[in-house]
């Protein structure tokens, strides 16, 4: 059975942070009324008779201001929630892989392609065969600004430095729980969404954050975690350089499926800060 301990005492951790910077600047009611709909919507969950109309009756009462709180607090709580459930999807895949090969992995697909007895010969030829091409595109549904996707990234960057250095002596939880509570208040007072609705140059800044950002980190891991599998396989073989096998296009700022505000000028711009990136 999986252990969620330590996802929980995540969770616990960053919703108290999140608790804090709300009592902080909107005072004692805003933080009870957060935690009385949390308990409230809790009680629905577990199918208690009346929670579904006594939320509903709060929900009604609420001013402009206690709804934008609300909803604010609630939105960052996910989010905040959804960086915890990361920490333990690595977690679970460290522990499976601990006690062998991970089904699915480069190593299990290595693996398989030696015991069906491919030579490293062979193994060279297929992957300088290989063509795989990823396409960025503008998703219509993410509406996620890049400030808020760099203060998310900082969030996780901090909490996964934390769970390093466990087990933590008292200074050190003190710096992290200082340090996650300094993010998390930025998180707070930035806007969530923008104001108007994103222009083309809006979305190829997103595509160049996870370009820069996540994809390439990526990418790299991913060749090193190759060659270091061949080379345990395949000694005999030369995985010094890998031929590139993965390639990205991005369909962001020149699509022309039939938006107007993507002009040849606007088109050629973002080639240039493509190849600048």
């Amino acid at each position: 059975m999986v252990d969620t301990s330590a996802l929980s005492n995540d969770i616990r951790l960053l919703g108290n942070l999140l608790g804090q910077i709300i009592r902080e600047q909107h005072g004692d009611e805003a933080f009870e009324l957060v935690e009385k709909v949390r308990a409230i919507a809790k009680a629905r969950r577990n199918e208690h008779p009346e929670a579904t109309a006594e939320l509903q009756s709060l929900i009604q009462t609420l001013d402009v201001n206690a709804a934008k709180v609300l909803i604010k607090a609630f939105g960052n709580y996910f989010q905040l929630i959804n960086i915890a459930e990361d920490r333990q999807r690595i977690r679970v895949l460290r522990e499976r892989e601990s006690q062998g090969i991970l089904r699915e992995s480069l190593e299990d697909a290595i693996r398989t392609l030696k015991e069906a007895d491919l030579s490293a010969d062979t193994i060279s030829e297929l992957l300088g065969q290989i063509q795989v091409r990823l396409v960025l595109t503008a998703h219509p549904s993410e509406a996620k600004r890049q400030e808020v996707l760099i203060k998310l990234r900082h969030i996780a960057t901090l909490m996964a430095q934390r769970e390093r250095r466990a087990p933590r002596i008292p200074v050190e939880e003190r710096f992290f729980t200082a340090a996650l509570l300094e993010r998390i208040e930025e998180l707070w007072q930035t806007a969530p969404t923008r104001a108007a609705r994103p222009t083309v140059n809006d979305e190829v800044n997103v595509g160049l954050y996870f370009l820069t950002c996540v994809i390439m980190d990526t990418t790299v891991n991913l060749y090193e975690d190759l060659r270091s599998v061949l080379e345990v396989y395949y000694p005999e073989g030369n995985w010094h350089d890998l031929p590139i096998f993965l390639h990205f296009a991005s369909w962001i700022g020149g699509d022309r499926d039939g938006n107007p505000y993507v002009t040849p000028e606007l088109t050629l711009q973002t080639i240039q800060r493509l190849c600048d990136t």
